[in-house]
This record gives structure tokens, C-alpha cells and sequence, in this order.
């Protein structure tokens, strides 16, 4: 606040403290609103920031299917922890089976979903998935997918083990790779 020195009277010196008073509080209103005006603004530029971000982080599959970076690493994982030993194709058949299930309106609509939907994959539930490090393989079986490559036939289902099981007996056998049935 201004301390205001005038000469004149009692009153006028009283109406212009009241003056610079009411100019005082119309300025801290009006510095109050900028700062909130500053801080929207800020606000939005960094909003549009991130989304530039993740658009930029999100690469678009060949089904049209956008997979952000979290997503990918996701893929990465799972195919990793479930195929591992079985090769770059096998790996990339995985990740097929699970954009297909993120497209099939029998599954969840997200990659997150699908992979942790309960009783569906063993290493979610064995603990491997959480701790699977993918390597450079499974980098490359991720690039194909992301490049268009999808040879799973519209996989929607797979098993590394032999002989009968749940799903020889129930699914629509489609074709083996290295060790791994898929079926629809």
C-alpha cells in the first residue's frame, strides 16, 4: 500500500487514501488474474506438449492399431517372458496374438488389458513377466510387427505344450511355429 502525503484537508487527504486503497486492490485483482491466466497457459502448453510427446512415442501398426512406448514394452515382455527360447518369429506371433486380442471385442481393448487378464498368461500369474528383460531379439520382433508384418492368421490363442490339452479340444487349430500352437 502507498502512504499518501497531500496538502489540503482532513477529507481530501481521506478520499484519496480511499482512492489509492481501491486502486491498490483493483491492481492485486488484476496481478491475481494474470497469474491465473500465466498459470492456465502454462498449464495448457504443457499438456500439448506431452501429447506431442506421446503422439511422437506412438508408432501405428499396420491394422491401423496405435501402440505407444509403454505398450511396446508391454509387448516386448510378454513375448519375451513367453517365447524367449523360441526365436524372433515366435516372439512377434505373441505380439500379434495380443494386438489381435486388443482388436477382438471378446478380449480387453487394451494391450495392459489383455496381458493381465486374469488366468490368461502364465508368466503374469508365475511372476516372470514382471521380471523379463527383453533383448535385442525381441526388439527386432517388435520392429516387424510395427512394420506390418503379421503372419498369426487372426490368433487369438497359443500353447508351447504337446499332446491333448483345453485348447487342441476347444479352438480352431490354426499352425505350429518352432514349439507354439495358435489357434482361433
Amino acid at each position: 500500500m502507498f502512504t499518501v502525503y497531500a496538502a489540503g484537508s482532513q477529507d481530501e487527504v481521506l478520499a484519496t487514501e480511499a482512492t489509492v486503497r481501491s486502486q491498490d486492490v483493483t491492481v492485486s485483482a488484476a496481478i491475481q488474474s494474470s497469474k491465473q491466466n500465466y498459470g492456465s497457459y502454462i498449464s495448457e502448453v504443457q499438456s500439448q506438449a506431452e501429447a506431442e510427446v506421446e503422439t511422437q512415442e506412438a508408432e501405428t501398426n499396420s491394422q491401423g492399431l496405435s501402440i505407444g512406448a509403454d505398450d511396446q514394452q508391454r509387448l516386448m515382455k510378454i513375448a519375451y517372458a513367453e517365447a524367449r527360447s523360441e526365436g524372433v518369429e515366435c516372439m512377434a506371433l505373441i505380439m500379434c496374438v495380443i494386438l489381435n486380442r486388443v482388436e477382438s471385442d471378446s478380449f480387453p481393448d487394451t494391450v495392459d488389458g489383455v496381458i493381465t487378464q486374469s488366468g490368461q498368461f502364465t508368466p503374469v500369474s508365475n511372476g516372470s513377466y514382471a521380471s523379463a528383460t527383453p533383448d535385442e531379439a525381441t526388439r527386432v520382433a517388435l520392429d516387424l510387427v510395427l512394420d506390418g508384418w503379421d503372419d498369426s492368421m487372426g490368433a487369438l490363442y497359443f500353447e508351447s505344450c504337446d499332446g491333448e490339452s483345453w485348447h487342441s479340444q476347444n479352438l480352431i487349430y490354426l499352425f505350429s511355429r518352432e514349439s507354439i500352437r495358435f489357434y482361433r
